[in-house]
């Protein structure tokens, strides 16, 4: 047996296991797990026979070694070790460099995945991250280099989509300006092939990423060029991403939309942008609720209470005061002092300088 989810699939998945009580054994992820624990040798044994079919026989037991190195990290059957699996994939690169034969684009993703996914594990150590992340892009380079747009069109923009990825979440750590820059020029060669009437849901997902990039070069430089192009590839992906088809996605969107509007304000029509971010958090806020997705609607409360904040200074009525001390309140109930100290911190004193702030007026 074995578990392969698509992105599409995998993200319905994480939203009926969101839905459902944690504590019913029945539950998503304690039946994965279990079966998992249950057929581990198996998955792994046939992890090997599909990652290696195309593989002359006479060199699969050297590929092997490596190959189920890497194959329980992914798995998450073994502790990882970073060096380990370094040497894994050297030696599997070796091995293919030996006999003259090309490794599968399966085999490279695999590693690949396992460095990102590991990331989630080491959240405080930034430069860890930062080697693992680049340690995916060395072999997602060697994926592109070996292949073209048109002879191999499906591997070559799922492997920018992931390199675009990757650099997105490589600028929160190192060389923002570059590795946002880096991202864009990834999502843009996959946009080449994910087009909105061949690969509307591809499509969508990487304008939402491509969106996102620009955002966060917004942060650096040329804030309102980058902020309206953020703006556009926001609205490219609510093309697709409607509350009706894609509920979680749109309010994703959404949310990021009112963000880019939120930025925008700080340099040109400041009542009419913080406008525009309050319309998208409310449209965020009617699929992110309370008692569906706190996180999420806490997120967007904390936002939806700083786009009225703003509109506080530039158009000071007791209206937008109460709205931005709602929102603000309405945070609260989720960001806790004993889990989100800072968090919570930050919002109180937002909430006393506005009522400071009110009684003046």
């Amino acid at each position: 047996m074995i578990f392969h989810f698509s992105d599409f699939s995998g993200r319905h998945i994480a939203y009926i296991d969101w839905k459902a009580d944690k504590t019913d054994p029945m539950h998503p992820s304690s039946v994965l797990k279990r079966e998992f624990e249950k057929n581990e040798d198996l998955i792994i044994e046939q992890t090997r026979i599909v990652k290696t079919r195309d593989i002359p026989s006479s060199y699969l037991q050297e590929f092997f070694r490596p190959l189920d190195i890497i194959g329980h990290y992914y798995m998450d059957a073994s502790k990882f070790d970073f060096d380990d699996l370094r040497r894994a994939q050297a030696r599997i690169m070796h091995i293919a460099q030996k006999f003259d034969f090309k490794v599968l684009y399966s085999i490279y993703s695999m590693i690949a995945a396992t460095y990102v996914s590991k990331t989630k594990e080491i959240r405080r150590d930034f430069t860890e991250i930062s080697d693992y992340l680049n340690s995916a892009i060395e072999i997602y380079q060697e994926i592109l280099e070996s292949l073209s747009i048109k002879d191999n069109p499906s591997i070559y923009v799922d492997t920018q989509k992931k390199v675009g990825d990757i650099y997105l979440k490589l600028s929160e750590y190192q060389d923002r300006k570059k590795n946002c820059g880096r991202a864009i020029g990834a999502y843009e060669e996959a946009l080449k092939i994910y087009t909105l009437d061949d690969f509307p849901i591809d499509y969508a997902f990487v304008q939402n990423n491509l969106g996102a990039a620009y955002e966060t070069l917004a942060e650096i430089e040329d804030k309102a060029k980058n902020c309206k192009k953020a703006i556009k590839a926001c609205e490219e992906a609510l093309r697709i991403r409607t509350p009706k088809d894609f509920p979680m996605w749109y309010a994703t969107t959404q949310n990021k939309l009112g963000v880019v509007y939120h930025t925008l304000t700080e340099i040109e029509d400041t009542i009419e942008n913080c406008k525009k971010a309050i319309k998208a958090y409310e449209k965020a806020l009617k699929v992110n609720t309370l008692d569906d997705f706190p996180m999420q609607y806490a997120a967007t409360q904390n936002n939806l209470g700083n786009a009225y904040n703003t509109l506080v200074r530039v158009a000071k009525k007791t209206e937008n005061c109460k709205k931005a001390i709602e929102a603000y309140e309405k945070a609260l109930k989720i960001y806790k002092s004993e889990k989100f100290p800072e968090i919570h911190q930050e919002l109180e004193l937002n909430i006393r300088m506005l009522l400071d702030f009110c009684e003046d007026e």
